[in-house]
């Protein structure tokens, strides 16, 4: 029902890089278990070594971990890729 919030984000003079932080601590309701409180941390980075014809070719890497109660054990999700884009017309 409440939750507290932080939030970093960096990036380069460049832009070639940015990275990111973000933390919550939630205070809420269950029915089953009543009042519980739940934490998250999730952070991203963002490299682009490389761009063709003015379009980025990044790497990409992006965190999760969660807790709370109606867990059995805290989770962990990582995500690492290649990000490119390519303008609608």
């Amino acid at each position: 029902m409440s939750t507290l919030a932080v939030a970093l984000h960096s990036e380069r003079a460049d832009g070639l890089a940015a990275g990111g932080l973000r933390a919550e601590a939630s205070h809420r309701w269950s029915s089953a278990r009543g009042w519980e409180r739940a934490y998250r941390v999730d952070a991203d980075a963002e490299v682009t070594p490389l761009a063709v014809n003015d379009r980025p070719i990044a790497l990409f890497a992006i965190a999760s971990a969660a807790s709370s109660p109606d867990l059995p054990a805290p989770e962990l999700r990582v995500m690492a890729g290649l990000r490119f884009s390519q303008p609608l017309r």
